[in-house]
């Protein structure tokens, strides 16, 4: 069971994914894009994955973040919220 637990708890939002995923999404929207244009630009086949990170529920690898810092034209400190 423990392993069960511990695949339930990546899954789970934190505040740290539900604030990145509010960010990307305001960003997303303010560049006038859909869950399916942002997935199809940084290669996903489909919006399934961005709507998990957008709720929070999947953590961002670090070549995904380049991606989508680059298709919503911002920078990894403004993704995450630090001021710089």
């Amino acid at each position: 069971m423990a392993g069960n637990e511990s695949a339930d708890n990546r899954s789970r939002p934190t505040e740290l994914t539900v604030a990145i995923g509010a960010r990307i999404r305001r960003m997303r929207r303010a560049l006038g894009m859909t869950q399916i244009e942002l997935a199809e630009t940084i290669g996903y086949q489909d919006s399934s994955s961005i709507t998990f990170i957008e709720q929070g529920r999947n953590n961002i690898k670090l070549d995904v973040l380049l991606l989508l810092c680059s298709a919503l034209k911002t920078s990894p400190n403004e993704l995450f919220g630090w001021d710089g």
